[in-house]
C-alpha cells in the first residue's frame, strides 16, 4: 500500500494532507506546486438519509447596524428591550482587538446609538452586541 503525505500552505491556512491508497500519487507540476491525486469512489446515495424531527427556529433580528458599508458613522438600533436592561457593545478589528467598548442601560423598547468610527482605518470590523442572554455579531465595513 502506497502512503503519501504533504504539507500544503494556502495563504495563512496550513493543511496537512494524507493519502493511503494504491492509486495515490504525490508530485509537483511545472510551477513547483505540490499536489496529491487520490481517486475517490462515488458514495452510495442509498446510505444517505435524513431522520430529524427538530424544527428550525429562526430568531427575528433584534439589532440593526446601518448604513453599512460607509465612511465610519454607523447607527446601531437595538430593539425588543426591557427598560433597565444592560446592553454591551464591542467592536473588534480583524486581529480580535477590542477597538470600541461601551455599556448602556435601556430606557425604551428601542435604543439607537450613533457609533463614530471614522478615525479607524478602512476595513472590516465586527460588532458584538449582548443584551441579557442574547448575543449576536455583525460585520461592518469602513470604506
Amino acid at each position: 500500500m502506497k502512503k503519501a503525505t504533504a504539507f500544503v500552505v494556502f495563504g495563512l491556512l496550513a493543511i496537512t494532507a494524507f493519502a493511503q491508497n494504491n492509486d495515490a500519487k504525490i508530485g509537483e507540476d511545472e510551477s513547483s506546486i505540490l499536489y496529491i491525486d487520490v481517486p475517490i469512489s462515488q458514495p452510495n446515495v442509498n446510505d444517505c438519509y435524513a431522520n430529524s424531527t427538530d424544527e428550525i427556529v429562526v430568531e427575528e433580528e433584534w439589532f440593526k447596524l446601518y448604513p453599512n458599508p460607509n465612511q465610519g458613522i454607523f447607527n446601531l438600533e437595538i430593539s425588543k428591550l426591557k427598560s433597565g436592561e444592560k446592553m454591551n457593545i464591542k467592536i473588534f478589528n480583524l486581529s480580535g482587538a477590542i477597538i470600541y467598548n461601551s455599556s448602556e442601560i435601556a430606557q425604551n423598547e428601542t435604543h439607537i446609538i450613533t457609533l463614530n468610527l471614522s478615525t479607524l482605518a478602512k476595513g472590516i470590523y465586527f460588532a458584538h452586541i449582548q443584551v441579557g442572554e442574547k448575543k449576536s455579531v455583525k460585520r461592518l465595513t469602513i470604506i
